[in-house]
């Protein structure tokens, strides 16, 4: 062909297309774009928005106790099987009766023990009644009274002298008793100086206390409970309560001698005075004057046994054997509560209701004291378990509400919220899960392993606007809707949309509550243009930029 042939080719092929173009816009696209568009409508309304996660696991009971006794011994009895319910303190099992009989007897042994130990405490707080006080202030009366008698009775013997030489020998003895007594009432005070008394009894106390403190100490220190310094510091406080005890005895016994002194110059004195006043007394007879001076030492020493023995009585408990049998007591009730506590152990009650689970073991086989016999479920405390996607888990708090399948109970529905939610993930062939619980409100028919699909709500919106999806129109970042005007025509807005679900969107502004939109519904008609070979129209959106049916023009996508 030469240039001129291509030329009148070209020029001919122009004129067809154009020809073709012409007569379809002549005759096709008017019939077409009136028939192609058939638009409904659908009115804003409020309403609720929810968006859901959908996850499976299975129910776990979080409530189960494997039962023992705490007593070693033979099984003599089962009281149910395995699947029994059970209430909280109904009797499960029991070791066999010669069992139960040894324990009791031990319970027995043990509480007498304390009732003996008890008494002991009694007697060690209050060894003296107020009748023993009343009985040893009369013997104290009584020995003085004797003495008294006695000294008389001295007089009397001693006998008869010149008025002169009597009466100065009488005064000298006289003085010289005087001063005895003086000596010997000061011993006496010396030896029941209740501050003297008081005091070493409360070194004592001390001494013992930190003999004790030091003792627990030294135990620690050797567990590696304490430290040296305060071993050291317990130690010295121990040296120093000793020292202090041993200085007040020391002082006391030095009191004493020096009054057991005074009491020998005094009596060494009367004795003098004595032997002279007997000198001068002509008629009297030494025999009889030795003898009733016996009697009235014999009285005096009687007086100081008695004076002795109310100070005791007045002194009240000793503080070392009232702690020593007080002791005493504390063991023997931690004794009885022992032998209680194993009785108990001899029969197995539920703490709680349930459902037996496997029973472990058979009458007439030997137990220990840890073996299990049963387990006990609650059926009631159930946990759903479930692994979240990481892709879903940054949307779940806890809290929030859940609806419950199971596949082996068709047709029910259960309520359940999230527990808890684990912070570190669980990672199988590379694929990221994270564990999750829930608890239900009711678990009624549901066991243990049984799977379970849920619905969780993340997040839910109430009374608000709402606007189908297939009526929003989306251009790069703006969102429209036409609005069908009360006249018939329509107004496209700019809306503004919010939470989205799987058939309405939320409007936030640019729509108000009553307006209808429109929705685009698309119909195909076919018609052949002349020399077009049956060109038709192509379905949901026309030909060459017809608005499809969702997602606005050119394909955009629902707001979301």
């Amino acid at each position: 062909m030469n240039i001129r042939q291509i030329v009148l080719l070209f020029v001919v092929g122009v004129a067809a297309i154009w020809s073709g173009y012409t007569g379809y816009n002549r005759f096709f696209v008017p019939e077409a774009k009136a028939a192609s568009t058939q638009n409904q409508t659908a009115t804003v309304t409020r309403g609720s928005l929810q968006a859901q996660v959908s996850v499976s696991g299975s129910a776990t009971i979080t409530r189960q106790s494997k039962l023992s006794f705490g007593s070693a011994g033979i099984l003599g009895q089962v009281s149910v099987k395995m699947g029994d319910e059970i209430k909280a303190g109904q009797i499960l099992a029991s070791l066999d009766p010669s069992t139960i009989a040894t324990l009791q007897n031990a319970v027995t042994q043990a509480e007498a023990t304390l009732n003996i130990a008890k008494m002991d405490l009694e007697t060690a707080q209050n060894p003296y009644t107020a009748s023993d006080l009343a009985a040893a202030r009369r013997s104290v009366q009584q020995t003085q009274a004797n003495l008294d008698i006695a000294g008389q009775d001295l007089e009397n013997v001693q006998n008869p002298y010149s008025e002169l030489d009597l009466s100065l020998a009488e005064s000298a003895v006289q003085s010289a008793t005087v001063t005895l007594e003086n000596a010997k009432r000061n011993l006496g005070l010396a030896q029941n100086d209740p501050t003297n008394n008081d005091s070493i009894r409360r070194l004592e106390y001390e001494a013992s206390y930190y003999e004790n403190s030091y003792g627990k100490t030294l135990s620690r220190f050797q567990e590696g409970a304490v430290g040296q310094d305060k071993l050291d510091l317990d130690y010295g406080n121990l040296l120093t309560a000793k020292e202090k005890l041993a200085a007040a005895q020391e002082k006391k016994e030095i009191s004493l001698a020096n009054a057991r002194d005074s009491v020998a110059k005094a009596q060494d004195t009367l004795a003098k005075a004595q032997d002279d006043l007997a000198k001068k007394k002509a008629g009297a007879d030494p025999k009889a004057v030795q003898k009733q001076q016996s009697a009235v030492m014999s009285a005096e020493t009687a007086l100081q046994k008695a004076r002795d023995d109310l100070a005791t009585k007045q002194a009240g408990p000793d503080a070392r054997n009232v702690e020593k049998v007080r002791n005493q007591v504390v063991s023997a009730e931690a004794a009885v509560n022992t032998a209680r506590e194993k009785l108990k152990g001899a029969t197995l009650a539920a703490p709680f209701d349930g459902v037996a689970g496997s029973v472990g073991i058979n009458v007439g086989e030997q137990v220990g004291a840890s073996t299990v016999v049963l387990t006990l479920l609650d059926p009631k405390a159930l946990r759903i378990d479930m692994n979240v996607a990481e892709s879903d888990i940054s949307s779940l708090r806890q809290g929030q509400p859940a609806t419950l399948t199971f596949d082996a109970l068709s047709g029910q529905t259960f309520q359940a919220r999230v527990d808890s939610i684990s912070p570190s993930a669980k990672v199988q062939q590379g694929v990221v899960n994270y564990p999750v619980a829930l608890t239900l409100d009711r678990a009624s028919g549901i066991k243990e392993g049984m799977t379970a699909t849920a619905q969780i709500v993340t997040q839910q919106k109430d009374n608000i606007l709402l606007v189908p999806n297939r009526a929003i129109r989306t251009q790069g970042r703006t969102r429209t809707a036409q609005v069908l005007l009360p006249n018939g025509t329509t107004e496209t807005r700019t809306i503004t949309t919010g939470m989205s679900g799987d058939q309405t969107t939320e409007v936030i502004s640019g729509l108000q509550d009553g307006d209808k939109v429109v929705i685009p519904t698309t119909t195909t008609t076919n018609r052949g243009v002349p020399g077009a070979g049956g060109l038709s129209a192509p379905a949901g959106g026309g030909f060459m930029g017809g608005a499809p049916a969702e997602g606005g023009f050119m394909g955009g996508t629902p707001g979301r």
